[in-house]
This record gives C-alpha cells, sequence and structure tokens, in this order.
C-alpha cells in the first residue's frame, strides 16, 4: 500500500509540473554535482517530467570539473496511437570552489541538442534543437545530505513544426533550481524541482514551465573530514 501511494504521489507531481499540451521543449534536469576536491565521480539516475534522465560527472583538478547528461523517452499508447519521444544530449565544463567545510559553488558552461516528437489527440509537437547553457550553483554539503539552488540560463535555437509549418526561433529560458539529496556518503537520494521561464511573448511553441525529478546519486572518490577520536589518559 505504501509503493502504491509513493507511485500515485510520484505521478500526480508529474502531472502536475507538465505543460497542458504536448511540448516542442522539455528542460532536463540539471546536474549540480558540488565536487568538494579532484578526481570526485558522480553518476545519477531520475525520472520525471523529462522521463528518464542519467548524469555523470568527474572533477578533473582540484577546480576543474566536466559533466555529461541524457534524457530518453519513448511512450505510446496503443489504444489511440498516442505517443511521446524525445533524445537530449548535453556536456559542459566547469569551475568548483569550496568556500569552507560545507559551503561550495560551482558554474559550468555547456552544449546540448535534442529532438522531440509527440502525437496526442489532435496535437503534434515534431522539433530539434540546440542549446548553449549557463549554470552557476550554490549551496551545502556534508556526509548526510547536499542542497543546493541554480540559476540555470539556456539560449536555445529551435526548429519546430506549427500548424503544419516549420519555423525558427532563438529563445532564452530562465530555469531557477533547487536539487536536495539526502543519505549517506556514497548512495544518496535525489530530489529536484525548478521552473521553466520565458520572457519571450512571441513563443508560439509549448514548452513544460515546470520541472521535477526523483531518482539516485552515486559518488565515489570524494574526501571525507575524518573524525578526530579523543585520547583519554588513564
Amino acid at each position: 500500500m505504501k509503493k502504491l501511494n509513493i507511485g500515485l504521489l510520484i505521478l500526480g507531481l508529474i502531472t502536475v509540473f507538465s505543460s497542458c499540451n504536448p511540448p516542442s521543449y522539455i528542460p532536463t534536469m540539471v546536474n549540480a554535482p558540488m565536487f568538494k576536491n579532484g578526481g570526485e565521480f558522480q553518476a545519477s539516475v531520475a525520472t520525471g517530467t523529462s522521463n528518464f534522465d542519467a548524469q555523470l560527472g568527474l572533477a578533473i583538478t582540484d577546480h576543474i570539473a566536466i559533466i555529461a547528461n541524457g534524457s530518453f523517452a519513448d511512450q505510446k499508447n496503443d489504444s489511440t496511437g498516442d505517443f511521446h519521444k524525445h533524445t537530449v544530449f548535453e556536456g559542459g565544463i566547469g569551475y568548483y570552489q569550496p568556500i569552507s567545510k560545507k559551503f561550495m559553488m560551482e558554474v559550468f558552461l555547456g552544449y546540448g541538442n535534442g529532438n522531440i516528437q509527440t502525437v496526442e489527440d489532435s496535437y503534434s509537437a515534431d522539433a530539434n534543437y540546440y542549446q548553449i547553457f549557463l549554470q552557476p550553483s550554490f549551496g551545502i554539503t556534508n556526509d548526510f545530505f547536499t542542497g543546493s539552488f541554480t540559476p540555470r540560463f539556456n539560449i536555445v535555437q529551435i526548429d519546430y513544426l506549427y500548424d503544419e509549418a516549420r519555423y525558427d526561433k532563438l529563445t532564452t529560458f530562465f530555469q531557477p533550481t533547487f536539487t536536495a539529496k539526502f543519505g549517506y556518503r556514497y548512495v544518496k537520494a535525489l530530489v529536484q524541482f525548478g521552473f521553466n521561464v520565458s520572457f519571450d511573448e512571441t513563443i508560439i511553441f509549448e514548452y513544460d514551465k515546470k520541472f521535477f525529478n526523483l531518482g539516485l546519486t552515486f559518488t565515489l572518490g570524494r574526501k571525507y573530514d575524518q573524525v578526530k577520536q579523543k585520547e583519554f589518559v588513564q
């Protein structure tokens, strides 16, 4: 019963965070590793409004890191013929800096491209897009919890089908995102939600205005502070 309730809760959240009509642009899960040291590696898997996301991150040095993201979906309703497919790949390089033992900051610059195809009722979406993103992150991290805020900026060049005609559009999305990871050191549950904001009033294609993801994060190579043992003199 508990598993059923959790599943219904996740489904309800995904429904609330999704757009009413099939979107031509879907924001992917933000990759905010909050690295502490060189040699640290992170991998994450999650499900949510972007269906399935996989992420990798590696701190090459004590200040330079790389990230890679993938988002995938292949859903079909055999009774109605409706379907949704998308494939998105992203990669980036960035700089990170521990401000103190717990407080961190990082910034990544990256590039991505994606394809989305959807048919639902009388509406269809068919789009290809390329994007450049800039994502600074600020947060805290310890053995049990990592929390961060990421105001991501995406410059998107999208080629999309609308009313049986194709259009090209260059636009910018602002995606303030909150990420929380709960667990202990090497494995943590991941919860992320954010907003996808456009200030361009000329956009005529559909896009998700909110996003939400649940998943797991695995960490290797992080240097943890050793607990000092008190010496007792008899």
